[in-house]
């Protein structure tokens, strides 16, 4: 199912076109699929009747389902996907941490070394020392 696919996704968001008949069971499985996400919901854009609801999830549920228009219209979701766990920080690897270290502390790579081993304990740092020697290899090329 596509929701089943949206929650495996690494995308972050999502447009959604839906029918007025499902647009609350849409809602309402996404709430409890994306419990902490955002969601805008436009209906009817460029007429004369345009609508928007914007916020966290729950709180447009809680609108549209006590909305006695809302079976009219046509709506586009636009939903901005947020993981429960911590803020879903994505893997990256050793030599982009280095580099992004370089740059935001204005310092070699040496430096940003031994910074990293300095923040991060979970990181070895013969692994750090083996990602500088791969990254000057391919600032080589």
């Amino acid at each position: 199912e596509e929701i089943d696919l949206m929650k495996e996704s690494k995308i972050r968001t999502f447009i959604i076109y839906e029918s007025p008949k499902r647009i609350v069971k849409l809602v309402n499985r996404l709430k409890e699929d994306f419990p902490d996400s955002t969601l805008f919901i436009a209906s009817d854009l460029t007429k004369i009747h345009e609508r928007g609801f914007f916020g966290k999830i729950e709180d447009v549920y809680n609108i549209i389902s006590n909305d006695s228009n809302i079976e009219k219209g046509e709506y586009v979701l636009i939903l901005e996907k947020k993981d429960n766990k911590e803020e879903s920080k994505e893997e990256i690897s050793l030599e982009a941490l280095i580099i992004d270290k370089m740059v935001k502390e204005n310092c070699s790579m040496k430096d940003a070394i031994s910074l990293i081993d300095n923040e991060k304990k979970n990181i070895k740092k013969n692994d750090l020392k083996k990602a500088s020697l791969d990254l000057k290899e391919i600032l080589k090329k």
